[in-house]
């Protein structure tokens, strides 16, 4: 919705096919620009109001060429626009350059990303579950796996791909995938993915129990994620579900040699494995299906009122 003092700029529109953002505009006053000292801030107005559906937000972000050129960035970025603020959208500016920035009327000053979210309910507990990284902040080291999940001595035990790690990586990326913003059902999982009934219920409640889904009861209950995508690696599931598959018997070794040599390598083959599935998320998984053209079972609209 155009506002008074906005009768002639553009409304946010995407500069090319493939933009994420929309541009946003100043509506300063015209010959009246807002000029911006170095390690100054301003609220600057975009002239228009909107109405986002609910389950998603507005995301403020700064102009990669504004932030390289000039210093000029968005102070809280990404600022969130809520879907039921129906106020004026305002982008804070700061400029961290050595020069002043004029700001007039029309100039293209952030863009604004349109995202969907999940809602989370916070559930108080007198303890939290243990976690091999408990407290470990910002810099913490990387963590060894269990030797309960993953140990490999001299037998030359090989972590494998197993139907269970398998099936519980499709149902989580499935949910992942499908579940805004219904919970999606198990026997839906099954019908997308070719999952077994009877090995996929066994799976989903240990996710459910390691509080990476959330089951949802009721008519139309299911599964959804018990946090973000971003939140949830792929080495954590396997931790979860912890099925080690021996290699029966074809990387045993008694000798002296690979006791010594190939069994320690062997051994650090697979840490290091383990570690790359740790920066692996649920988020870049979707991402490989985004670009493998795969299609949620439901395209929504994400359209707006503006």
């Amino acid at each position: 919705m155009r506002l008074p003092h906005n009768p002639d700029l553009d409304l946010p529109v995407y500069a090319t096919a493939g933009a994420a953002g929309l541009d946003l505009l100043a509506a300063v006053p015209a010959g009246d620009p807002l000029i911006l000292e170095p390690g100054a801030r301003a609220l600057v107005p975009t002239g228009f109001a909107m109405a986002l559906p609910q389950g998603y937000e507005a995301q403020i972000r700064p102009r990669s060429g504004l932030a390289l050129k000039h210093g000029v960035t968005v102070l809280n970025a990404p600022g969130t626009i809520d879907s039921d603020y129906r106020g004026e959208i305002g982008v804070i500016l700061l400029n961290t350059g050595k020069a002043p920035f004029t700001i007039t009327r029309g100039d293209r000053i952030a863009q604004m990303v349109i995202a969907s979210f999940t809602v989370a309910q916070p559930v108080e507990a007198a303890d939290l579950p243990e976690t091999p990284r408990g407290s470990g902040g910002f810099g913490s080291p990387a963590v060894r796996i269990s030797a309960s999940i993953f140990s490999v001595g001299v037998s030359g035990g090989m972590l494998r791909l197993t139907k269970k790690m398998r099936f519980a990586l499709e149902a989580v990326v499935d949910i992942a995938y499908n579940a805004r913003p219904e919970p999606v059902q198990s026997r839906e999982i099954t019908k997308r993915q070719g999952i077994p009934q009877r090995y996929l219920e066994q799976v989903m409640q240990q996710l459910v129990h390691a509080n990476i889904l959330k089951g949802v009861r009721g008519p139309r209950g299911g599964y959804t994620l018990a946090r973000e995508r971003r939140r949830i690696t792929v080495g954590e599931i396997i931790r979860v579900v912890g099925e080690v598959e021996e290699d029966n018997g074809a990387g045993e070794s008694q000798s002296q040699l690979g006791a010594a040599v190939i069994s320690p390598l062997w051994e650090e083959m697979q840490t290091e494995m383990m570690r790359r599935f740790d920066n692996v998320t649920i988020e870049d998984l979707c991402r490989r299906a985004d670009a493998s053209r795969i299609q949620p079972e439901q395209q929504r609209q994400a359209d707006f009122t503006i």
